[in-house]
């Protein structure tokens, strides 16, 4: 998983020939060889033993590119013992017990490349009974080949869990999506699915830069629209019998207007990577229904978050019961260690309570 990392950054050259201090140039250029990292950085630099197998090619003049490989392997030296931390607390935390009927799924959104986050993600939702993952987006900063590593990160973690995500702004293209359809992740795309506990679930990739898939022909669609087009299918599925239980999208604004038709009970998404809600909303038709924004997974403060978290990190656990999302427990983790998991919170009147629901 970090060998990828490393190694996109030796080849990543923010700097030319022009640019480069006379003592690298004296270094040498390496010749483009794929080297093994422990001769690359040489003795006076330990490489972790899971590293051993990694290597990497430097584009640039030697010595530049020496520190920059070294760099990134001391942040996730110093990284790696922080997550140790963390995943070493979870057994403590005061995590809802579900009930027999109920069925749990942990929400993770803005990881942005934050590898160190996943074995802590898997370990609260391991602690809190979860056996799926609902992931809102924003797995990588800029949708990159080179950014697989942290869908295979991800995905590792989430091994046995049922899996369904959409695309955030920052995973452009059609990488990440076609890489975790390609690995058992169910893509949402503008079609009612089966969700968790036997629950409904709709999504759709975030239409600003990841493209609108294939559940919306028109081209240039601004986010207000492609939040009509998404409550007139949720309402549709409504009305023929199947009405939406959680709607996942990147940004909960998306889901704004199905919230203000009355067609979905839970909203959820990420994007602002703060915490935000949950909030009741109360349809047009007499429907309530709820939204909630998580924060950035990967404790993020930039596009790019690989090493120790920058600002407050969130993964939800989401309870189900009934077919419907029946509550929601937080779990927060600050910059400097601290692991808090929140007052559970019961969605105490979803939709369903007046004749427009079955």
């Amino acid at each position: 998983v970090v060998a990828v990392a490393v190694i996109a950054a030796a080849v990543w050259q923010p700097w030319g020939e022009a640019g480069a201090p006379a003592a690298d140039k004296e270094a040498g250029p390496v010749a483009g060889e794929w080297t093994p990292l422990a001769d690359f950085l040489g003795a006076a630099i330990p490489v972790p033993e899971e590293l051993a197998e990694v290597e990497v090619r430097g584009d640039a003049y030697a010595n530049q590119t020496r520190r920059l490989v070294a760099s990134a392997v001391d942040t996730y030296n110093s990284s790696r013992t922080f997550y140790e931390k963390v995943v070493e607390k979870v057994p403590d935390l005061a995590l809802r017990e579900p009930g027999e009927d109920e069925t749990v799924s942990v929400l993770v959104s803005d990881r942005h490349d934050n590898v160190g986050m996943d074995s802590v993600v898997r370990a609260i939702a391991d602690e809190g009974g979860a056996t799926g993952i609902l992931d809102a987006g924003d797995d990588t900063s800029t949708g990159s080949d080179w950014e697989t590593f942290s869908l295979d990160s991800l995905t590792d973690a989430s091994d046995g869990l049922d899996k369904w995500a959409v695309t955030g702004n920052h995973d452009y293209g059609p990488t990440v999506g076609d890489y975790l359809a390609d690995r058992g992740w169910t893509m949402l795309d503008g079609e009612v699915v089966d969700g968790p506990g036997g629950s409904t679930l709709l999504g759709v990739p975030d239409p600003r830069t990841s493209g609108l898939g294939n559940w919306i022909d028109e081209k240039g669609v601004t986010l207000e629209e492609a939040g009509e087009k998404l409550a007139d299918i949720a309402c549709a599925s409504m009305e023929d019998g199947k009405p939406v239980a959680t709607l996942l999208v990147h940004d909960p604004s998306l889901g704004r207007e199905t919230l203000r038709r009355g067609c979905a009970t839970l909203v959820v998404g990420g994007h602002r990577h703060v915490h935000l809600g949950p909030s009741e909303v109360t349809g047009e038709n007499g429907e309530i229904g709820w939204t909630y924004t998580n924060g950035t997974t990967g404790g993020a403060a930039y596009a790019f978050a690989m090493g120790k978290i920058r600002r407050t990190a969130e993964v939800t656990l989401i309870t189900y019961a009934d077919g419907l999302p029946v509550g929601l427990q937080s779990v927060e983790l600050e910059t400097n260690g601290a692991l808090t998991a929140h007052e559970y919170i019961p969605l105490d009147a979803p939709p369903g309570t007046s004749d427009a629901s079955p």
